[in-house]
């Protein structure tokens, strides 16, 4: 919206954050939060630990829907959550279950 010639001098200004600045900021509220659900890492991550010691067979699909995240979010988590050695997968993926090692 363009603003008109005579309120040109009354508008006010808000600086813009250069590419860095822009960048680092949203880096550090995607690190802390999940996008959707306002959820921080370790809350994110606990609800899917407490989901699989629920049902340890549940599918990652399943996961993802029940914590609002998308299907590439949630592997990510599981993934970190296996490289932490958090928790394991035991057997194929049709027919396996969870293993949570906390």
């Amino acid at each position: 919206m363009a603003i008109p010639k005579k309120d040109f001098d009354k508008a006010e200004f808000k600086p813009v954050l250069n590419n860095a600045e822009s960048s680092e900021k949203n880096a550090e509220s995607a690190e802390n939060t999940g996008l959707k659900t306002g959820l921080k890492i370790e809350e994110l991550d606990s609800l899917i630990l407490g989901l699989m010691e629920e049902n340890n067979e549940i599918s990652i699909p399943n996961i993802a829907q029940k914590i609002a995240k998308g299907l590439t979010a949630t592997k990510d988590r599981i993934s970190k959550l296996k490289s932490k050695g958090l928790i394991e997968r035991v057997g194929p993926d049709k027919g396996g279950y969870w293993r949570v090692i906390r």
